[in-house]
């Protein structure tokens, strides 16, 4: 069996693609007074309806990653991100972004996991328009 192995200036652009973009979504997060009206893509309700269709129990303010990132968990997202999500984030729906375990906090090692972006998509407009971010 072949070794593969990521090239190191591939890890690095990744890291610095995924932690520019938890900056910039930092900078909004704490630069705007309502929170409930950013937009985070140009699909927002139809992504937030859709999420809460199929996961309606699902809390985001506190993620409980090893329900998210278990294999039921897992298989669940990724039907929801393949059958849904992939129509409205083509593009990057798929790319590893950093999501803010607790809501509340802000990113730091401690306080986040890695998740498709279509994934940080859903969870943080339901953060927005379901209050969760504005305790910023």
């Amino acid at each position: 069996m072949e070794n593969y192995e990521n090239a190191e200036g591939l890890e690095m652009s990744w890291a610095t693609a995924a932690i520019g973009f938890a900056d910039r979504h930092w900078e909004l997060l704490t630069g705007l007074p309502e929170v409930k009206k950013m937009r985070v893509t140009s699909a927002d309700a139809e992504l937030y309806a859709a999420f809460r269709a199929a996961f309606p129990d699902l809390t985001v303010g506190v993620i409980d990653e090893e329900q998210m990132k278990s294999k039921e968990g897992k298989a669940k997202w990724r039907a929801f991100l393949d059958g849904f999500v992939k129509r409205y984030v083509e593009d990057d729906y798929n790319f590893g972004t950093l999501l803010r375990v607790d809501s509340r906090g802000k990113y730091e090692e401690t306080n986040t996991t890695l998740v498709p972006r279509g994934q940080f998509y859903v969870i943080e407009i339901a953060r927005n328009l379901e209050g969760f971010n504005d305790e910023v």
